[in-house]
């Protein structure tokens, strides 16, 4: 996108177009490296954990951890529906025109003030 104008994610935060992408691939590497850790310990760690007995909140700290993978599954859902939502709307901001007189356009801003002049320029009699 050319316009790095925000947008509002969730209707309260904005954020700005590079700045949502790199995020979302942070995120995305994040779930990736998480499932891969969860992949490498939990069968080791599931033979303890089943011999062992547990105090009802390692219970369920347990339980979390097997289904780990589900919510993986559920967050990356989730992420999925927001990019399928945030994209366009960064798009329609992009395709909209901006408001007359914004520094961006490169055209000077418009005065504040009803019958003000730009600076420099001289009242006329």
């Amino acid at each position: 996108m050319p316009d790095d104008e925000p947008v509002k994610l969730y209707g309260i935060f904005p954020v700005g177009y590079r700045r949502y992408v790199v995020q979302s691939i942070v995120e995305g590497l994040g779930l990736v490296a998480v499932l891969v850790a969860w992949y490498v310990g939990w069968p080791a760690l599931a033979k303890r954990l089943a011999v062992a007995e547990l105090p009802p909140a390692m219970v369920a700290v347990r339980e979390i951890l097997r289904n780990v993978p589900w919510l993986v599954l559920g967050l990356a859902i989730f992420k999925a529906v927001e990019l399928y939502v945030m994209l366009p709307a960064f798009r329609r901001k992009a395709a909209t025109p901006s408001a007359p007189g914004n520094p961006r356009d490169g055209q000077a801003p418009l005065s504040p003030l009803p019958g003000a002049r730009p600076a420099g320029e001289e009242a006329r009699p």
